[in-house]
């Protein structure tokens, strides 16, 4: 008995040490984007979800399986996580950025030492190969390769420092990205056309027919919709660098308040606000005459 008891403990500590290095890169995925969470996924989720089961009102198809979409959650959160990652990597490795978080957020995998440089870059290529990958199989590939563009630019091309409006454009787009890429995912599978599958489509068929990729179930509304949300977004994203300025203004990059003025920025916010809610009551009051 003691001989079969021994034998298990060492067992269970083979599996312990061949997990062991899983755990610790998976958690490095996980300290990349977990700050991101609330601001980027749960949104980009819930108005993916909302978006399919609105039916008619938003996509072509006329009844929504509440079912097969309900049990798209998971891959809805897989998609948006795994751009997030490929945005998130890109915009942690720049030099600036890590000494930034070495003051703000030392935990972060960069600037805490758990990996270099080379490693990030290793990993943001992987990261790239794995979501387009992930965006033929389960659909959102336009939206995902936008959204990769917009990252480059903003990145790498320094969009980011070059003027305030060319960085709340991008921002906003890109939310956008990831809101379409999470309403396409989740409507995807309930749609009962030829074009889309009753079940989530496989490898095989994107091979067979790659077209599939580029299918779309959304309706020429969903898109006016999505234009709003994101004209919503470029004028009220300034709000978010009022609380930055000290950091901002340290690294030169020209933000709304530091360029504007705070107040400005304040008073243009407050218009946003008013504005789009105003424009969005009269997009969807139009919808319901349309019906």
């Amino acid at each position: 008995m003691e001989v079969k008891k021994l034998k298990l403990v060492q067992e269970l500590n083979k599996v312990q040490k061949l997990l062991k290095p899983l755990w610790r890169h998976m958690y490095t995925l996980w300290l990349f984007t977990c700050s991101d969470l609330k601001a980027i996924v749960v949104p980009a989720t819930i108005f993916g979800m909302v978006t399919a089961l609105s039916g008619p009102l938003l996509t072509t198809i006329a009844s929504p399986d509440y079912y097969a979409i309900f049990c798209r959650i998971p891959l809805v959160i897989l998609s948006v996580w795994m751009d997030l990652l490929v945005q998130d990597i890109s915009h942690q490795r720049k030099p600036a950025s890590m000494v930034e978080d070495a003051g703000n957020k030392p935990w972060r995998p960069l600037p805490s030492g758990r990996i270099n440089g080379e490693d990030a870059r290793r990993l943001l290529i992987a990261a790239i190969l794995a979501s387009i990958i992930k965006s033929f199989i389960l659909g959102g590939t336009p939206e995902t390769v936008v959204l990769f563009v917009l990252v480059w630019i903003y990145n790498d091309l320094e969009g980011a420092v070059s003027h305030y409006l060319i960085r709340n454009l991008i921002n906003a787009l890109g939310i956008s990205c990831f809101s379409a890429n999470a309403a396409t995912i989740a409507t995807l599978p309930a749609s009962s056309t030829p074009h889309y599958p009753s079940v989530a489509p496989s490898l095989h068929s994107y091979i067979i027919n790659p077209t599939l990729a580029l299918a779309t179930p959304m309706s020429p509304r969903f898109y006016a919709w999505l234009f709003l949300l994101a004209l919503a977004i470029f004028f009220t994203i300034s709000d978010q660098d009022l609380q930055d300025m000290p950091g901002d203004a340290a690294k030169g990059r020209p933000t709304m308040p530091l360029v504007a003025g705070e107040l400005v920025t304040r008073w243009s916010v407050a218009v946003g606000v008013i504005g789009a809610s105003a424009v969005c009551c009269a997009f969807w009051r139009k919808a319901e005459y349309e019906k």
